[in-house]
């Protein structure tokens, strides 16, 4: 496994990451790949332990990039899996010595695949029992789209909060390929079977379909910050989801936060049963979620949507076919 192959199986996946972030896992390809790609990284085993506690309180840590599972990424960058992190807080919700659960953010986000699902598991425990988060110190992309799922968001003083946006990278390394003579040919069936390869070009055509990928995740991270935060997709999207991280007074100004303080003031709020706890309606994934699709973030015709188990596409599924539209 080479360079580019990393590089090019990193970048080709919809991201909810701060550019910074993206260039510290990229930055570290060439060491990795020179020494033992899979040597075991103590923290990354670290970060699938199970949550320390502070007297009744359960605190997760969500630390480095957030992937959807514990893979050879895991084994090389570290980071937080999608997987062990919603079975932890599935157990820390069901366990009655458990009085309330933190989340410990310092990441720059991650992949968009399980954001959706997990959000549903963070809202399902915040029925059991308090959910706080705090920013300590990278709270970005998917990790925020998380976060937003508590009752409470605390941010240390020096805490950037953030990052609503999506993206993804082509490499056309096709003119590389041309200075060293070497020329690729695709043999295959299916019209895009291989669009988005790295030796051609992107065409208008691909882009337009990548790009639609790009809309349907920021239509969900949307949906799901408005639900968790009790406010509208409008609101996100036009006070704080255009992809800038905001400092701790800033981000309280606009909603992203609800109090700026220390790991250990977040720790006694969560402990001392004062956090303020917002109600959620069952219908309130759904209801954002088709507000999106109205504002014309998501097709109407994506069949990958109909096929999701989220209650948000349920709710879709049968909207539409009480609208009569288009079943797939």
């Amino acid at each position: 496994m080479n360079r580019n192959a990393v590089a090019h199986a990193i970048a080709s996946v919809r991201w909810m990451i701060t550019p910074d972030g993206m260039r510290r896992i990229l930055t570290q390809i060439p060491d990795r790949i020179e020494g033992d790609l899979f040597a075991f990284r103590p923290e990354a085993a670290a970060a699938r332990t199970r949550p320390p506690r502070s007297g009744s309180v359960a605190v997760v840590q969500v630390r480095g990039p957030i992937v959807r599972y514990d893979s050879w990424f895991t084994m090389i960058f570290g980071g937080t899996s999608v997987e062990w992190l919603g079975q932890q807080v599935r157990e820390l919700a069901s366990d009655e010595s458990v009085g309330s659960i933190l989340l410990d953010v310092d990441s720059p986000g991650g992949t968009v695949s399980g954001l959706p699902e997990l959000a549903a598991i963070l809202r399902q425990a915040r029925e059991a029992k308090p959910l706080i988060a705090i920013t300590n110190d990278l709270n970005c992309s998917a990790a925020y789209w998380l976060a937003a799922q508590a009752d409470e968001i605390v941010s240390t003083p020096e805490g950037l909060t953030g990052s609503v946006g999506v993206y993804m990278a082509h490499e056309d390394l096709s003119a590389m390929y041309a200075d060293f003579g070497i020329k690729v040919t695709f043999i295959q069936a299916g019209k895009y079977k291989t669009e988005g390869n790295e030796a051609e070009p992107l065409s208008d055509e691909a882009r337009e379909h990548f790009q639609g990928l790009i809309d349907d995740a920021y239509a969900l991270f949307l949906a799901d910050v408005a639900t968790g935060r009790g406010v509208t997709v409008g609101q996100v999207r036009d006070g704080y989801g255009e992809g800038r991280a905001f400092a701790a007074k800033d981000a309280k100004a606009k909603g992203m936060v609800d109090r700026i303080g220390t790991f250990a003031d977040a720790v006694g709020r969560a402990a001392s049963g004062k956090v303020a706890r917002r109600a959620l309606d069952a219908s309130d994934a759904a209801q954002r979620f088709a507000e999106a699709i109205e504002g014309g973030r998501i097709p109407e015709s994506d069949p990958a949507l109909d096929s999701h188990e989220d209650p948000a596409f349920a709710f879709e599924r049968e909207r539409r076919q009480r609208a009569g539209l288009r079943p797939v």
